[in-house]
């Protein structure tokens, strides 16, 4: 069975572990030291406050739980292993980085001004408004979202039509993910890379990926993804992308497909569509 929803991709956050006391501004967080560019640690026992700025880097140890709601870190976030991250309204200055993470539940309003790195991420929770003018998640270089594991789960709640979910500045890469995930209703000023994922099988037979509703300066390439053992959806929805250079769709597996107008799909806008895509 097809799946007729779009529920958007794409990811945030940040890698490897990190010390501990940062500077904060004077409406700081509880526990934080007042020395600038020095690492800042955020667990449910010492979390910033809402409206204060981590002067340097945060850090989110091995599988503690951070609340961030209303705070600029003027420097890099990195989130480790088995961490839960929950944020909101939040502006990272540098680069972003979660490496096999547990949760990372955006309630929309990130900014990450680096890039943003999220390897190995079990589960995504993904708010996207459109009634406050901006995407929920706004990277100004590449998103990169690879190696999410078998049984995780990426899910977004799709933002309405013609309003990005997620804009990134660079390129966009999804890549080597054992679960459903859709880079759907994003804004993508570079290229979108789709590649190497395999969707669920007999966990979730009628799942689809779905790769719809983009906006893409560059090109969209999507290779080499295939449907696990036991699946019965009918490959990968692409659909509705608007495309200034080309859409090329090789070594999938079962080919990509779209829907009908009446269905929730429709053409796919593009320079030029060649490979599996070239009648999409």
């Amino acid at each position: 069975m097809r799946k007729r929803s779009f529920v958007a991709s794409a990811t945030l956050l940040a890698a490897t572990l990190g010390v501990v006391n940062a500077g904060v501004s004077s409406a700081d967080g509880r526990g934080f030291g007042r020395h600038p560019h020095h690492q800042a640690g955020c667990t449910s026992r010492s979390t910033p406050r809402p409206g204060s700025t981590i002067q340097g880097d945060l850090n989110v140890p091995p599988g503690a739980t951070c609340v961030l709601n209303s705070v600029t870190i003027t420097g890099h976030l990195t989130v480790g292993p088995d961490a839960i991250v929950h944020i909101k309204n939040t502006t990272v200055k540098g680069n972003a980085t979660s490496t096999n993470s547990d949760t990372l539940d955006n309630q929309g309003g990130v900014v990450v001004e680096g890039n943003l790195t999220v390897t190995g991420l079990k589960h995504n929770n993904f708010a996207c408004s459109a009634t406050d003018g901006h995407p929920a998640l706004d990277v100004a270089g590449n998103l990169t979202t690879t190696n999410g594991p078998v049984g995780g789960s990426f899910t977004f709640t799709p933002a309405s039509p013609g309003f990005p979910c997620v804009r990134v500045g660079g390129n966009s890469t999804v890549s080597n993910n054992n679960y459903k995930i859709n880079p759907a209703t994003s804004e993508v000023a570079g290229n979108l890379i789709v590649s190497n994922n395999t969707y669920p099988g007999s966990a979730d037979p009628t799942a689809s990926m779905i790769v719809g509703r983009n906006v893409i300066g560059g090109n969209l390439i999507v290779t080499n993804n295939t449907r696990g053992a036991g699946g019965t959806a009918d490959g990968l929805l692409v659909t509705l992308n608007t495309v200034t250079g080309i859409i090329n769709c090789t070594g999938n597996n079962p080919a990509p497909f779209n829907l009908p107008p009446a269905a929730g799909g429709g053409p796919n806008v593009a320079a030029l569509k060649l490979g599996q895509c070239a009648g999409l």
